[in-house]
């Protein structure tokens, strides 16, 4: 796949490879040769299409190419090596470096056409000394760049060795380069028009090593395959036309590059060029191929170290302004100034306004024209969270007059979906000067014109943002949305339980009232007695709610009877339920009537909720009453003996008997066992009853 890639420039398979390579293609499963290099017949002078892979490889070599065959099936071998075969040549055997990968199901071997070898002198020992160096190194990536391209030019000749760095543009920038005798390309830029930084990454992540040994070279066709094949993992293959116009341009020869690959994604590659014709062994580049691998997770590692460390930096920075809109509950308006002016800080920008719940902030620096264009490029992006552009005039040419003095870039967090709340930090103009070096345009790539530099007055941009930059704007934008959904959650659980308990509490009233309907019922019994006249029951009764601190005195007994009496009645009425009370109260037993009243409601609760939430429902209930005197203390017992069932509602219902005793301040003993007990501990005050006349 091409990043960006051009009409004019277009991957494709072939049949073609270089002169200097032979290639063969071998059925691994009957060991024959299926395809073959036209150049083949010319260097071994006999054919092999068709014939038995014996005849060109020995017993060794195809032992070991039917492992590999074996273990790629499974996997657990690259899909393409580098590895020495014994090839038969004139009439010796040579132990050749190969290329050997699959295509489809074909087994493809590459080789140099030179088979018996050109001389190179490689020092493994100088080797050995530079790989332990890039894995124990400690200093700058720059120097370490600087290192890799001198030992590349040193060990393979070549004038110059450059590394190209692929930028999040998708354009490109030479960032070390070491040169003996040809121009250094020293932070040139290269834009993603030009074919050299078109980079065939799926290729190039596979194939991680290339050479072109002279660009003069002729093309050979493969024999056998009328179709192109997929020549992903080739050395040899043919290339481009238009790259091989465009190293002529360069007046270069030759050339080899060396993928440096990060988490399976191509940062950049080392590039090595000559004006001369170079033969490197494919052992060789295989090894620089291993040092640049090692360069590759040591940059991973500096690159990983930096960006935890500045991400450590960049998130203390921003927790104060994460703290303080969870104290103010989401409410920018409540912000400080001072916390805003952090974000500023952070992420170097010269602007930082807001707008919540559809206003923006009063007193706002920027014109409110701005702010309002800002709005509708965020509306019109509404699927975005996070915007960040470093050239907001590329969107919309409206923005290209306050590129200048106030917008060029801007970072915009949502803190919604709606666009009612979000946060803008805005970067002004930076003129930037670009040196440029490569093919300008597609009319350059016809055109017979040579490699120059060109330069380009950048306007309307701001410095790039760069991966931490984005990266703690994403983590502000993450935190700020989980403060608002909990402060949301907060409010909803906060809502519910004040709505659960205005219920409560209206059930508890709804409650009362019936309850003081029925005592109002039972009061209406005991004044029906001998004791008053009818006609002053509605007047004794009255007196008696409205004055709460008389303490007429009541014979206990005979009140419970009463009571218990009319709560039978009560319950066959309205329940159809047969109750029996059991009345154990000592005979002389005397009480002030405003305490007996709320006695009578709790006992009237408690056999009625005894009732209701009985399981299973009896059709005969037994309550026990005892009222026992003892010293200064009363002791009020109510037992029920069937079993309830005990809910979440229960204790809602229950609440009214708790509410009376503490109107009577006196405690209350749940016990569960053998159905459900009460016993109600009052203090029995003698001393201000015994003067009164009974009541009843």
């Amino acid at each position: 796949m091409i990043r960006n890639a051009p009409p004019f420039f277009k991957v494709r398979l072939t049949n073609l490879i270089k002169s200097d390579g032979v290639f063969i293609g071998l059925d691994i499963d009957d060991l024959i040769i299926k395809f073959a290099s036209e150049n083949f017949f010319n260097i071994f002078n006999y054919e092999i299409i068709e014939k038995s892979a014996g005849l060109l490889l020995s017993q060794n070599s195809i032992i070991k190419l039917l492992n590999y065959a074996s273990n790629k099936r499974i996997k657990s071998v690259d899909s393409k090596i580098i590895s020495n075969l014994e090839l038969k040549f004139d009439n010796q055997v040579y132990n050749t470096p190969c290329n050997i990968f699959f295509s489809e199901n074909i087994l493809c071997i590459e080789f140099s056409s030179q088979i018996k070898g050109v001389p190179f002198l490689f020092d493994d020992l100088y080797y050995q000394e530079m790989l332990n160096y890039v894995k124990n190194y400690a200093g700058s990536l720059k120097e370490l760049m600087n290192f890799m391209c001198k030992y590349i030019s040193e060990v393979t000749g070549f004038e110059r060795t450059v590394y190209c760095d692929f930028l999040p543009n998708e354009s490109a920038c030479i960032k070390a380069s070491y040169s003996n005798g040809l121009e250094s390309l020293l932070n040139h830029h290269f834009p993603n028009s030009d074919v050299s930084t078109i980079v065939i990454t799926e290729t190039y992540i596979k194939n991680r090593f290339r050479m072109i040994s002279n660009i003069d070279y002729k093309q050979v066709a493969i024999q056998g395959y009328k179709d192109a094949l997929d020549f992903t993992y080739s050395f040899y293959k043919d290339i481009h036309p238009l790259r091989m116009q465009y190293l002529k341009k360069m007046d270069l020869i030759s050339s080899a590059s060396f993928s440096v690959v990060l988490d399976e994604k191509l940062q950049g590659v080392f590039a090595a060029q000559s004006k001369s014709k170079k033969f490197i062994p494919l052992t060789i580049l295989e090894k620089i191929q291993n040092l640049v691998e090692e360069y590759s997770r040591k940059l991973l590692l500096f690159k990983f170290k930096k960006f935890k460390n500045r991400q450590i930096k960049f998130n203390n920075k921003l927790e104060g302004f994460i703290q303080n809109f969870k104290k103010v509950d989401c409410v920018l308006e409540k912000v400080s100034n001072e916390e805003f002016n952090v974000l500023n800080e952070v992420f170097n920008t010269d602007y930082v306004f807001y707008r919540y719940k559809n206003k923006f902030e009063k007193n706002m620096q920027l014109p409110i024209e701005l702010a309002e264009c800002i709005l509708e490029f965020a509306n019109n992006n509404s699927q975005k969270n996070l915007i960040l552009t470093d050239n907001l005039s590329k969107q919309n040419s409206k923005f290209e007059k306050w590129a200048k003095d106030y917008a060029a870039g801007m970072i915009l967090i949502k803190l919604n979906e709606e666009c009612s709340s979000f946060i803008v930090l805005l970067r002004k103009e930076i003129i930037q000067s670009i040196k440029w070096g490569g093919i300008h345009s597609e009319k350059d790539v016809h055109q017979n014109c040579t490699f120059k530099t060109w330069y380009q007055e950048v306007l309307n941009k701001c410095p790039p943002w760069s991966i931490i930059e984005n990266d703690s704007a994403l983590y502000l934008q993450n935190k700020l949305f989980t403060i608002q959904s909990n402060n949301l959650i907060k409010l909803k659980y906060l809502n519910e339980s004040l709505n659960n308990r205005i219920y409560q509490k209206e059930l508890l009233f709804s409650k009362i009232h019936q309850s003081i309907k029925n005592t109002y019922s039972i009061i209406n019994t005991i004044f029906s007695l001998s004791v008053f006249k009818q006609s002053k029951i509605e007047e004794n009764i009255k007196n008696i709610f409205l004055n709460e601190n008389k303490t007429i005195p009541i014979n206990v007994k005979y009140y419970f009877e009463n009571i218990s009496e009319k709560i039978v009645y009560l319950v066959k009425e309205n329940f159809y339920q047969n109750i029996k009370i059991n009345l154990e109260i000592e005979k002389n037993s005397v009480f002030s009537l405003n305490k007996l009243l709320s006695i009578g409601l709790i006992f009237h609760e408690f056999i009625l909720l005894s009732i209701k939430h009985s399981l299973p429902p009896s059709q005969n209930y037994v309550f026990s009453i005892h009222w026992h005197e003892k010293e200064d203390n009363i002791y009020f017992t109510l037992n029920e003996s069937e079993h309830i069932k005990f809910d979440s509602q229960i204790n809602v219902d229950f609440d009214l008997i708790r509410f009376l005793i503490n109107q009577l301040n006196s405690t209350g003993l749940w016990n569960k066992k053998n159905g459900l007990t009460l016993k109600i501990v009052l203090q029995n005050n003698k001393s201000h009853i015994k003067y009164q006349k009974l009541l009843i």
